[in-house]
């Protein structure tokens, strides 16, 4: 997401199976609620009532509250070789984000 004024949806789609539900399939630390729906889902399951598709689909919308933090040692200007192979690393940049689960992770 991009701060407190907007969010991106992102859709997340359960599929009940028979079994033990696991912790570690959700990762979701801030709120949870991909592991209650999936526990509620497969309840339902067990007992062979009939699902409605609503029930299977939720919207999380989610708020990054920390921005990510970058090392002091950013660079502003990079030199790269011409004749790097494709592929090559070219820079390595230190980053962290105090958010947890997915918001908490720095891609760039």
């Amino acid at each position: 997401t991009d701060g407190e004024n907007f969010a991106d949806a992102m859709f997340v789609n359960i599929s009940v199976v028979h079994g033990k539900v696991s912790s570690k399939t959700f990762s979701c630390r801030e709120t949870r609620v991909a592991q209650k729906l999936a526990e509620k889902l497969l309840k339902k399951a067990k007992a062979n009532v009939k699902l409605n598709l609503e029930d299977g689909f939720l919207d999380f919308y989610s708020i990054n509250r920390q921005a990510p933090h970058f090392d002091k040692s950013f660079p502003s200007d990079v030199a790269v070789r011409e004749d790097l192979p494709v592929g090559a690393s070219i820079l390595k940049i230190k980053a962290y984000d105090a958010d947890s689960g997915f918001n908490g992770k720095v891609v760039y």
